[in-house]
Formats: structure tokens, C-alpha cells, sequence
């Protein structure tokens, strides 16, 4: 399955267009330096949630079905993601601004100035690991 497969299961179609004003709100009230691309994102990807294929873990009563969730919402970023400060210090060391627009369990998902896609595991100001374009 591609990714276009899976945008559409998630309601995704071209053209989509969703009020981002909420969003915006949140972030700029958190203190992230907000840019057009990232409102651009938002206005076409808000409020999907990517569902991930199935998998199992073991548990104490046997095998547990689990299922990876990739969310877009830029109010519920701007509420999850830690630290401004962190994500300020992300932008410095790729050398783009970068806005959190999603995530994935412990992951932040950034979408650059510049177009990038980024996923981070800690926006903290203590250091910058585990950090992927």
C-alpha cells in the first residue's frame, strides 16, 4: 500500500481544505514560530489520523493487536509536543523553521519553512537525538 493509499483511507482526497484557525490559534499561543508551508499542511491534512498495519505483541494473557496511529492536528501538537525552545533548537540544527503538526506515539511530527517533513522523540532543550527528516 502507498501513501496515497493510505491518505485516502484516512479521508484524505486532493483538494481537501479544512479551517485551520484553531490550530493556528494553539500554535502561536504555545510560542512556535508559525510559517505558511505549515498552515498549508494543516489546511489540507488536519484532523486524519494514519492507521499503520496491524501487529502483535506479547502480553501476560498472550497476544496483544496493536496498530501504529499517525495523527494530524495542529492544536493537539501544539498541546503534546514539549518545548518550543526545543523545536527552536531542531530549526538551528537543520537550518529551517520548523512547526509540530502531528504525531505517532512518542514521535512529534515538524513540517519545515523549507517543505521538509521531520520526526523528532524529544523536543526538550537537553539535547537534540533522535531526530529524522
Amino acid at each position: 500500500m502507498d501513501s496515497v493509499d493510505l491518505l485516502e483511507r484516512a479521508g484524505w482526497y486532493p483538494g481537501r481544505q479544512v479551517d485551520t484557525s484553531a490550530s493556528v490559534s494553539s500554535l502561536l499561543r504555545e510560542g512556535y514560530a508559525l510559517h505558511s508551508t505549515a498552515i498549508t499542511v494543516l489546511a489540507e491534512f488536519s484532523g486524519l489520523i494514519i492507521n499503520g498495519p496491524e501487529y502483535f505483541i506479547e502480553g501476560r494473557n498472550g497476544r496483544l493487536r496493536r496498530r501504529r496511529q499517525l495523527w494530524v492536528d495542529g492544536e493537539r501538537a501544539a498541546m503534546d509536543s514539549e518545548d518550543p525552545g526545543g523545536c527552536r533548537d531542531y530549526s538551528e540544527a537543520v537550518g529551517d523553521t520548523l512547526v509540530p503538526v502531528g504525531g505517532e506515539g512518542q514521535m512529534t511530527v515538524l513540517v519545515g519553512e523549507q517543505g521538509a517533513i521531520w520526526g523528532a522523540f524529544s523536543l526538550t532543550d537537553s539535547g537534540i537525538g533522535g531526530f529524522k527528516r
